[in-house]
């Protein structure tokens, strides 16, 4: 009787610290979506404010953005040229819809979509994109960055 009340007790241990280890993986996740949403919002008000500059501080040193239709973006003067030529196309507004968000290692992986808008307002492109995040010195920031259109070619 005594064996079997160990075994149990045993049993609702582990069990107990099977769903506290998921609870707070859930929680972990929750937290890296909020930090993931958090800069989100600095890049959309960055954009909104016309800092291509700003725009170009938000990834690493090493980053790589992939846009479509064209070459490979790295370094911080190119990232810089990127957005200015793209805020200089009439874009003025970039609505980014964070979707879904994972850790993976000492990274986190974004695949989210995005809304771009012209100077009336109007509605330019609709967007889907994966960004790659990871640390550096103490800031999360883009690493690799891939965007593309859902509308149709023309």
């Amino acid at each position: 009787m005594i064996r079997s009340r160990q075994v149990q007790l045993v049993f609702i241990l582990l069990l107990a610290l099977l769903l506290g280890t998921g609870f707070m993986h859930g929680k972990s996740l929750e937290k890296d979506r909020e930090l993931v949403e958090g800069r989100n919002q600095i890049f959309m008000e960055t954009y909104k404010n016309m800092d291509s500059a700003g725009m170009a501080e938000l990834y690493t040193a090493d980053a790589k953005l992939l846009p479509p239709n064209s070459e490979t973006v790295e370094g911080s003067e190119n990232l810089e040229s990127f957005w200015q030529a793209t805020m200089d196309m009439g874009i003025t507004e970039v609505k980014l819809h964070t979707g879904d968000v994972e850790r993976h290692g000492n990274a986190l992986v974004e695949v989210s979509s995005a809304e771009l808008y012209g100077e009336d307002g109007a509605l330019i492109d609709k967007a889907k994109y994966i960004v790659i995040w990871k640390q550096e010195r103490g800031t999360w920031k883009m690493y690799l960055d891939i965007h593309n259109s859902n509308m149709p070619v023309e």
